[in-house]
């Protein structure tokens, strides 16, 4: 029987993105201190965690939000909608650590036509993991 693990990613009022993070801890990201680059927010031993981006030209026009897995049952993973008041489109992807801006396990999420975070305001989002 597989394992579930479930970690959240929600935002409030402001904008400001928060993950419940495999390691037990909640770490925080504005997406709107983001300039042309990626920003990050760090661990306790100074690993990045979560990273973001917005989209900025016509071939990437939407923003990138990317959170670590690491400590996670596996990257086996897809998105559960926890709560938001509009329907979105959202794609995403797991990685084993060498096609992200954190180089560790992750999980990338974009939302169609949003170019900012793709975690709007007041929206609540679930990454659920399996172990095989």
């Amino acid at each position: 029987m597989p394992d579930f693990q479930f970690f959240r990613l929600s935002s409030d009022g402001t904008g400001k993105v928060t993950y419940a993070a495999p390691d037990g801890n909640n770490y925080i990201i504005d997406p709107g201190s983001a300039g042309n680059g990626w920003i990050f927010t760090y661990d306790t031993n100074s690993k990045p965690v979560m990273a973001f981006r917005k989209g900025n030209n016509a071939t990437d026009n939407d923003g990138e939000l990317v959170v670590s897995l690491d400590g996670a049952n596996s990257i086996i993973s897809s998105l559960l909608h926890y709560e938001d008041d509009y329907p979105r489109k959202y794609y995403y992807a797991s990685d084993g650590g060498n096609n992200n801006p954190l180089n560790r396990r992750a999980f990338i999420l974009r939302c169609d036509g949003i170019n900012g975070s793709p975690v709007q305001r007041w929206c609540s989002l679930m990454i659920m993991t399996v172990k095989p």
